[in-house]
């Protein structure tokens, strides 16, 4: 018989709901529990980034994956997580969102969302596994900032639809990410691939990674079976595992 998850917790105001439900983590809590807070002042987004919500302008959630078992896991987590919330939001707001490794939400060229999946240790002990997603859901362009003009959009601003009912999306999104997850130990890694592939927003685009002066340039031809992206460079096919990928030249503005 199925265990019904817990109901997702909305709480006003969080420095971040990873910290927090890394915490519950460390202590000991059910599996699925959620965090989604209405404002969030200091959550941590990818390479250290800060991610800001201001009061339900965006959908700020974390879900814990309970239990040592995740550690196997962990690779394709992220990528479970990412075609989970794709599909959903391509289903509920009728939009072509894809993905952009390593797990960027996009609409077109312009991101909409990510996903920030962790680790978590007691002990020594393997705890699971937290996933922190957070989405642009009703931020209008003065709510984005001129430093993402170009960059990021809302669903707002593709849709002109205002999400009136938060909590159900996050619980929709939670229950979506849980079910994710959990089939990665039962269905063969090439279902997962092949769904992620479908949803590639760069393949076959041009790249370009590393710092500055020595970035480097290639085409996206997918992602490996390990989650990392490969990309064809003058020098031969690499995979990279980590680091910031775009699809515009470093001294482009944009």
């Amino acid at each position: 018989m199925t265990v019904p998850l817990p109901t997702v917790e909305c709480w006003d105001e969080v420095d971040s709901t990873n910290r927090i439900a890394a915490e519950w983590l460390r202590v000991g809590c059910l599996h699925g529990r959620a965090l989604r807070a209405r404002r969030q002042t200091a959550g941590r987004g990818r390479l250290g980034r800060s991610w800001m919500a201001s009061p339900d302008s965006g959908l700020t959630l974390s879900v814990v994956l309970a239990g040592p078992e995740w550690l196997a896991l962990a690779p394709r987590i992220p990528l479970a997580a990412g075609v989970a919330c794709a599909d959903l939001l391509r289903a509920r707001y009728d939009l072509p969102v894809g993905l952009k490794w390593p797990n960027d939400l996009v609409v077109g060229s312009r991101k909409c969302g990510g996903i920030l999946c962790e680790g978590v240790t007691t002990a020594g002990r393997f705890a699971g596994v937290v996933i922190g997603i957070g989405i642009n859901i009703n931020a209008d362009e003065a709510a984005l900032g001129e430093e993402l003009a170009g960059r990021a959009t809302s669903l707002f601003l593709e849709t002109g639809r205002n999400e009136a009912d938060l909590d159900g999306l996050a619980s929709s999104i939670r229950d979506a990410v849980v079910a994710a997850a959990e089939a990665v130990s039962t269905s063969p890694a090439e279902h997962l691939l092949a769904r992620w592939a479908a949803l590639d927003s760069i393949r076959g685009r041009q790249v370009w990674f590393g710092e500055g002066d020595g970035a480097t340039s290639g085409i996206a031809e997918g992602i490996a079976p390990d989650g990392g992206l490969l990309v064809q460079t003058a020098d031969g096919l690499l995979t990279l595992h980590a680091g910031e990928v775009t699809t515009q030249p470093p001294s482009d503005p944009r």
